[in-house]
C-alpha cells in the first residue's frame, strides 16, 4: 500500500476520533510537537502542541457532544517520501439540534516518522458569517437570523429600486472617460431627458457628453477634473438638451468609484431650471441695484450684526478714496481715525442704538477722505429683525451733506460778518465773546482790546471814502493774520476794531501781543505818498470768571479814551484808578456798510457802483476796487483781461495780487480758435468760466495755469453787444476753491458793474482818440 492511501486512512481515523468518538486523548497522540492549527473562526490558530491542547480543551468546554459525519471527500498528494497533503471537505452534524452542521474545507499535512504518521499542520476554512467571535460552533438560530437578514436585504433592495424610480430626477452610471460613456441608467433618467434606451444608442452612441449643451461641455470636463483633485465627489450644474429640443438645467451630484478594471461615476441628476430662472432674475435685480448704487453719490451699506461684518457699495472708494473697514466692526470702528474725533462718541452711540434694536437712526458725522480732511455726512439706517424680534441687520445710506453744511455755515458767517472787511460784525463779536466768557471755564487771564485808527476821518475827508474803505480792509487783514486761530477779531464801528484773547499767561504777554499788532498796523498807508497810520488801543485784562462781558468791554473802552487823551498812537491798560473816566464807547453804533438794506449778495456790487458813479479818476478807482474785491473774497489774485482791437488776443490791464502772489502783467491769452483749446468756448452760456480744480480744464489750458501755480479760477466774460471785449476774474493759488451758486452770483453782480464802467471808459477813450485824430 502506497503512502498516499496510508495517509488517507490515517486522516479518516483522525476524523472519526475527533468527530464520532470525541476521543481527544488519542487525538493528541497523533499531533507533532510543532503542530500548527488554523480553525474556522477569527483568532483560531495554534503554533505548538501546548496551544493545540488548550484549543481542544476550550472546544470541549463549549460542546462535548458527538458528531455524525454525513459526507466526506478527501484527496491526497505526496509531497515527499515522508510527507503528504490531504485536502477536501466534509460535513459533520452535531447531536445537539441547536447547533448548525459543520461544512468545512480541510487541508492537512502529515509526516511519516519511523513508520508512524504525525499531524504537522491542519487548516479548517469556509468560516460562516454568523460565527460569533470566540466561538467554535454556530447555532442554528444565528443562521436563521442570517437568512432573515438576507430576506430583509432583498426586500430593502426592492424598496430602494422602487424609491429610485420615484425620485424626481434621474440616475445613471458612466465611465470616467472623455465621453462619460453610459454603463446604466434608470427610468427617471429616461423620463427627464425624454429619450428611449434605443435613442440613447442610436442618437448619442451611448455617450452622455453628446446629450450636454455644446456650450457647457468643455466647462464640465474641466470642472470635473478640478473637483476630483480634492475628493471623489463632484457637483456640477449644466444644461442638457431634451428630446423636445428644449435645454434644461441639471444639478449633477456624482461619485467616482475605482476598481481594477475601470473607473466610473454614479450620478444623481435633478432638474433645476426653475431655480436657475430665479437666480437669473435675482442676478438682474442685483445688477440693477448695483447700477443704481454706482450712479448715485450716496453710499449704501449693510451691517450683519451677527457676524459683525459690513459691506459698502463700490462708490465708497470713489467718495472717500480708500477701502473701508469691513470686519469686526464693533471692535475696529472705535479705534479708527476715519471718524472725526469730535464725532466719535456720537458715532458709537448710533452703533449701540442699532445693536440694541432701535428701528431707525439718522445722525450727522464727519468722515475722513484720502486728503486727510473730513466730509460732513448724514447716515440713515434701518434695522432688520429675525422672527424672534432680535436685530440681525442694519441697512442704510451715507449721504454727503458737506456742501449743505458749508452753505449753512456760510450763511451763518454771512450774517455774522462785516461785508467790507470780512471780520465779525458788532452783534456777532459781542455774542461770541460773551459766550466764551460764560462757558469757557479754563483758568488764567483774558484780555479785550479796542483798536481805533487815529485821524481816520481826515483820511476819508482828504482822500475819499474809497481810500478809507481800502485802509479799513488793510487793517482787518493785519488783525486777522497776526492773532491766533483761537482769538476773536471783529469790527464794531466805522474805524473801531475789537480783539479778544480768551487765554493769556501774563499781562506782559498781552503787552507783547499788543505791541506786535501796533508795529504791523504802523506799516500801513492811506496812499503811497502819505505817511504811515497810527492806532490807539484800550486794553482790559481780568482773570477768567471774575467779570462779565459788559464790564470787560466798558473798561477797555475807558482805557481807549484815556489813550486818546494822552496823545493817541499807543495802548493803555485799564486799572482801577481809571474807572472815573466817562465811557466814550462806540458800542451801539452801526457799522457803515450795515446800513444798507440791499441783500447780502449785492452789497459789494452796490458798493462798487456807488464808488464808480462818483469817481473822477475811473482808471485809478477801478484798480482800487480790484484790491477790495480780492480782500473781500480772500483770493490770491484779481484781474481784468481786455481783448485787442483785432479780437485775436487779450492781455491784463488791471490787476491786484495778495502778498506773496506774483503779478501777471505780461500774461496774454490767445483768442483764436484751436489755440489754448479755444479759450472763448470754455465760458458757459451765462458768460462764466468756473474751474474749482484746474484738472477739469483742457490739457493746454491746464498746463498754462499750472505754470502760474493756479489751483482754481473764476472768470466773467465782458461783452459789448455780441463782441467779446475781455473778462474779469480771480485766481486762487493756495488750494482748490469750491464756490456756491450764491458766491458765484455775488461775483457776477460785482463783475457786471465793473464791466459796464470799463466799457464806458474805453468808449470815452476811443471817442477822445477819434477827436484828437480829426484835429490833427
Amino acid at each position: 500500500m502506497g503512502i498516499e492511501q496510508r495517509a488517507l486512512n490515517f486522516v479518516n481515523d483522525l476524523k472519526n476520533t475527533y468527530y464520532a468518538d470525541r476521543d481527544l486523548d488519542n487525538l493528541l497522540k497523533c499531533f507533532d510537537n510543532d503542530i500548527s492549527w488554523i480553525g474556522t473562526g477569527k483568532d483560531e490558530y495554534s503554533y505548538n502542541l501546548d496551544e493545540a491542547k488548550q484549543a481542544l480543551k476550550n472546544e470541549i468546554n463549549e460542546y462535548n457532544g458527538f458528531f455524525t459525519v454525513t459526507e466526506t471527500n478527501l484527496q491526497c498528494i505526496k509531497l515527499s517520501n515522508t510527507i503528504c497533503l490531504v485536502y477536501g471537505h466534509l460535513i459533520a452534524i452535531p447531536d445537539d439540534s441547536t447547533l448548525s452542521e459543520e461544512n468545512v474545507r480541510v487541508s492537512i499535512i502529515i509526516q511519516e516518522v519511523e513508520g508512524k504518521f504525525k499531524l504537522v499542520h491542519m487548516h479548517f476554512s469556509h468560516p460562516d458569517a454568523n460565527q460569533e467571535l470566540g466561538k467554535f460552533f454556530i447555532s442554528k438560530l444565528a443562521n436563521l437570523k442570517g437568512e432573515a437578514v438576507r430576506i430583509e436585504l432583498d426586500s430593502r433592495i426592492r424598496e430602494l429600486e422602487n424609491f429610485s424610480s420615484q425620485v424626481p430626477g434621474g440616475a445613471h452610471q458612466c465611465l470616467n472617460d472623455e465621453f462619460f460613456t453610459f454603463k446604466t441608467y434608470n427610468d427617471g433618467f429616461l423620463s427627464i431627458t425624454g429619450y428611449s434606451k434605443e435613442e440613447l444608442t442610436t442618437l448619442f452612441d451611448n455617450k452622455f457628453i453628446n446629450m450636454i449643451h455644446p456650450d457647457d461641455r468643455a466647462r464640465i470636463l474641466k470642472e470635473s477634473k478640478e473637483q476630483l483633485k480634492n475628493s471623489n465627489d463632484i457637483e456640477i450644474e449644466y444644461r442638457i438638451i431634451q428630446k423636445s429640443g428644449k435645454p434644461i438645467w441639471i444639478l449633477d451630484k456624482g461619485r467616482l468609484t475605482k476598481n481594477e478594471n475601470e473607473n466610473s461615476f454614479y450620478c444623481i441628476l435633478i432638474e433645476i431650471s426653475d431655480r436657475k430662472k430665479s437666480e437669473e432674475m435675482l442676478r438682474l435685480t442685483l445688477e440693477k441695484y448695483e447700477v443704481i448704487s454706482n450712479q448715485t453719490t450716496d453710499v449704501l451699506f449693510e451691517w450683519d450684526l451677527i457676524e459683525d461684518d459690513i459691506t459698502f457699495s463700490n462708490n465708497f472708494f470713489l467718495k472717500f478714496g480708500y477701502e473701508p473697514i469691513c470686519e469686526n466692526i464693533s471692535k475696529n470702528f472705535p479705534i479708527t481715525a476715519n471718524v472725526h474725533p469730535e464725532d466719535a462718541k456720537y458715532f458709537m452711540k448710533a452703533m449701540t442704538d442699532i445693536k440694541s434694536g432701535k428701528l431707525s437712526i439718522e445722525e450727522e458725522f464727519r468722515i475722513r477722505n484720502n486728503n486727510d480732511s473730513f466730509i460732513w455726512c448724514k447716515i440713515r439706517s434701518t434695522t432688520q429683525f429675525d422672527e424672534d424680534k432680535n436685530p440681525i441687520k442694519a441697512i442704510g445710506l451715507i449721504v454727503d451733506i458737506d456742501e449743505e453744511k458749508r452753505q449753512r455755515q456760510r450763511l451763518i458767517d454771512q450774517a455774522q460778518r462785516d461785508s467790507l472787511t470780512g471780520l465779525y460784525n458788532k452783534v456777532a463779536i459781542n455774542s461770541l465773546i460773551q459766550e466764551n466768557i460764560e462757558h469757557n471755564h479754563t483758568s488764567g487771564l483774558q484780555a479785550l482790546l479796542i483798536i481805533d485808527i487815529d485821524n481816520f476821518k481826515h483820511v476819508n475827508d482828504t482822500f475819499g471814502h474809497l481810500c478809507g474803505d481800502k485802509l479799513l480792509s488793510d487793517v482787518s487783514t493785519v488783525l486777522r493774520s497776526k492773532v491766533r486761530s483761537t482769538d476773536l477779531v471783529g469790527r464794531i464801528g466805522g474805524d473801531e476794531f475789537i480783539v479778544y484773547f480768551p487765554n493769556v499767561d501774563t499781562i506782559e504777554t498781552v503787552e507783547d501781543k499788543t505791541q506786535y499788532l501796533l508795529e504791523n498796523l504802523s506799516t500801513l498807508k492811506p496812499t503811497d505818498d502819505t505817511s504811515n497810520i497810527t492806532c490807539s488801543i484800550g486794553i482790559s485784562i481780568y482773570e477768567r470768571g471774575t467779570i462779565d462781558y459788559y464790564t470787560l468791554f466798558n473798561h477797555a473802552d475807558e482805557a481807549l479814551y484815556q489813550r486818546k487823551e494822552n496823545g493817541r498812537n499807543g495802548y493803555t491798560i485799564y486799572t482801577k484808578d481809571d474807572h472815573t473816566y466817562a465811557s466814550k464807547s462806540a458800542i451801539g453804533a452801526d457799522i457803515i456798510s450795515e446800513k444798507s438794506i440791499i441783500p447780502d449778495n449785492q452789497r459789494l456790487s452796490q458798493y462798487a457802483m456807488n464808488i464808480l458813479l462818483a469817481s473822477k479818476d475811473l482808471e485809478n478807482d477801478l484798480q482800487r476796487i480790484l484790491e477790495i474785491i480780492g480782500q473781500y473774497y480772500d483770493v490770491s489774485r484779481v484781474y481784468i483781461h481786455e481783448a485787442n482791437e483785432e479780437g485775436n488776443d487779450s492781455h491784463i490791464t488791471y490787476e491786484w495780487a495778495a502778498t506773496g502772489t506774483p503779478l501777471l502783467s505780461s500774461l496774454h491769452m490767445p483768442l483764436v480758435p484751436n489755440q489754448m483749446g479755444d479759450f472763448l468756448n470754455m465760458f458757459n452760456s451765462e458768460g462764466i468760466l468756473y474751474c474749482p480744480d484746474i484738472i477739469y480744464t483742457n490739457p493746454f489750458f491746464q498746463q498754462r495755469l499750472d505754470a502760474l501755480s493756479v489751483k482754481s479760477l473764476l472768470q466773467y466774460a465782458i461783452y459789448d453787444e455780441d463782441r467779446f471785449v475781455g473778462c474779469i476774474g480771480f485766481d486762487e493759488c493756495r488750494k482748490c476753491r469750491y464756490l456756491t451758486n450764491e458766491e458765484q452770483m455775488s461775483f457776477r453782480l460785482t463783475a457786471t458793474v465793473l464791466s459796464q464802467f470799463l466799457i464806458k471808459l474805453r468808449l470815452k477813450q476811443q471817442i477822445k482818440k477819434l477827436k484828437d485824430a480829426s484835429i490833427h
